[in-house]
């Protein structure tokens, strides 16, 4: 959490964002496409959090 409250005071935005794959979902497919050569395009920034920082987060937010 400490990560994203130095990315805040920066005046970035982060936004964790979670959907199920390969279930029919209209745009799904070029959003991946589009997703995977914008990774490739940038320098890859890894964060290592606990995914309990999250958990519940996540849990509400897809149920």
């Amino acid at each position: 959490m400490e990560i994203l409250i130095q990315l805040k005071s920066l005046g970035k935005t982060v936004e964790l964002v979670w959907s199920k794959a390969h279930c029919g979902i209209e745009g799904n497919e070029r959003v991946d496409v589009l997703a995977k050569q914008a990774a490739l395009n940038v320098p890859l920034l890894t964060i290592t959090l606990p995914h309990t920082d999250f958990k519940a987060y996540i849990r509400k937010e897809i149920n």
